[in-house]
Order: structure tokens, then sequence, then C-alpha cells
């Protein structure tokens, strides 16, 4: 969906949103082919994690990680997506043909659960102004609203949403008899949960996730972020696992003469990721880090 090369649409859609200046820094893109959306977002500090299924085009998914981006197999189905809530600033959806309107919203509902508050939609293709869509188009539109979301552009096939800072606006009458979570729900619980048709409400995580509240990149990498505050002395062992990481790297690096920092490293997986501070420690370095 890149007629003009993946940059020039990045540009594009700069116009609109704060690609540039550290505001953004996660992005998840949905059937991203072979990532060429990823890969420029990279130049622009946003870390782009990449996902399609498996389906006649399984090798993608292969190609696109020996290209050197974040990427793997995965689809929107019956179950939530593996991520906690709010964890995303900017979802991207380049003709990846979800049917974000069907079950009642329901694929809409969980891209809600993953975005940040104020953070960014962009869809683009179908059903967005195409022919023959517009009844779906009409329908992504009727949801967005009902979620309250702010129609930021629409240009030529692309639109672009932004996500409400708060729980100011509550789901509002709507066909798709879209509801607030009750309390029983957790919206981090995501591994081999079905997805479900009720709407995230933002206080129901504490600490402050908004953009515009969090630290822009690169200071949000060393500073202990909301969810620490859950655990018993969370900040202190964020600080203390950031600090040891940053150790142990270097260790790796001049005694063990690990390859880090150089081209011969670029995909790495942290198999007890913690609070990520390995990968933390590896900011300066040609590399990134599949956290688990």
């Amino acid at each position: 969906m890149f007629p003009d090369g993946a940059a020039s649409y990045i540009e594009k859609l700069g116009q609109f949103i704060p690609i540039t200046g550290g505001t953004l820094r996660t992005a998840l893109d949905m059937g991203c082919g072979v990532a060429s959306f990823g890969g420029s977002m990279l130049k622009e500090g946003i870390l782009t994690l990449s996902f399609a299924p498996r389906d006649s085009h399984k090798a993608q998914i292969q190609f696109v990680l020996e290209r050197g981006i974040p990427a793997f197999v995965l689809m929107l189905g019956t179950r939530r997506l593996p991520f906690p809530a709010f964890a995303f600033d900017l979802i991207h959806c380049s003709r990846c043909l979800i049917p974000f309107t069907a079950y009642n919203a329901t694929y809409f509902v969980e891209v809600d659960r993953l975005l940040r508050p104020g953070g960014y939609l962009v869809i683009s293709g179908p059903p967005v102004q195409w022919p023959k869509q517009d009844k779906e188009w009409t329908d992504l539109q009727a949801v967005a609203r009902a979620l309250c979301y702010e129609l930021i552009a629409v240009d030529g096939n692309t639109a672009i949403w932004k996500k409400p800072d708060g729980d100011s606006c509550l789901p509002n009458q709507n066909e798709f008899g879209l509801e607030l979570c009750d309390g029983s729900n957790d919206p981090s619980n995501a591994w081999y949960f079905k997805l479900k048709k009720c709407v995230t409400k933002t206080s129901s995580v504490n600490g402050e996730y908004a953009i515009g509240t969090i630290p822009k990149w690169p200071d949000r990498l060393t500073i202990a972020p909301s969810r620490a505050l859950v655990m018993k002395n969370g900040i202190d062992l964020f600080e203390a696992d950031t600090r040891r990481w940053a150790r142990r790297v270097a260790y790796y690096k001049n005694t063990l003469n690990v390859k880090l920092g150089t081209p011969a490293i670029r995909n790495v997986m942290d198999m007890n990721a913690f609070f990520g501070g390995f990968a933390a420690a590896l900011k300066s370095d040609p590399v990134w880090v599949m956290n688990v």
C-alpha cells in the first residue's frame, strides 16, 4: 500500500502524527507483509513490532526477520493478542484486511485495548474510501465515534484516529452494543485469553499511560514506568535491574568478546526479560531485542 515507497508514506503520516521527537516509541503493524513500514520507522526512532498470519505467504515473516526487523507469526482470531493493555503508542494497518467491525466490533475493541490513551490508529486501504465498501467504511467510522476516537485526517485511502486520553468519554448509544468492562476484567490478561466484547477503562490499570504523561524516548528507557508501582519496591527493583544489566553487557562485550554492538548480531531474544534491562543496556547498539 505504498505506491511511492514506505518512506514517503511515513513522511505523509508525519503531517498528522508526531513521528519525530520521541513522543512515539512503540508501534504495532498488523498484516505487515514484508515489513517495509516497520523497517522505515526504525529510522525515525520508532520500534515497530510487525505480525502477519501463517498463510500462503507464510515465508514473509521469515523474510522480515532476515531483514533484521521485529516480527512474528500472529493473527487476530478468537483470542487476545499476547500483549498487556496500553502497550503501543501507534497501531498501523495497511491492507491488513482485518474486519474491524465484525462480531460487534470485537476486533476494534481489541485494538483499543492495546492502544495507549492518546495513541494513534492508522488504517490504509480497504475499507477507507474504497470502491464498493461504503458500508464497511461507514461502520468503521461509527465504531470509532462510539469509542470517542478523534478522526484526525482522511487522506485518500488512509484514515488516522487519535484515542481519547482518559475515561472522560464512555461508549455511547451505538449499533454495536459496546459497553464498559466490569471490575472483574483484567485488560492485561492476554495469554490464551478469549477476546472480550467490552471496552477497557483507562482507570482499570493503575498508573499513568497516556501519551503526553509518560516520558519521551529515550528518557522512557531509564525512568521506571507506572506499572513498576504495582510491585513491592518496584521502583528500586527497576533501577537496580537497569544498573545490573549495564554492568553485565559491558562484561559480555569486553571480557567474553560477545559481538554485541557489531553488524554480526542483529536479532536478539531475551528469554527471561523481567524489566527489559538487558535490552535497555543495548540501546546504542544496532540490535533489537524480543523480550519474553
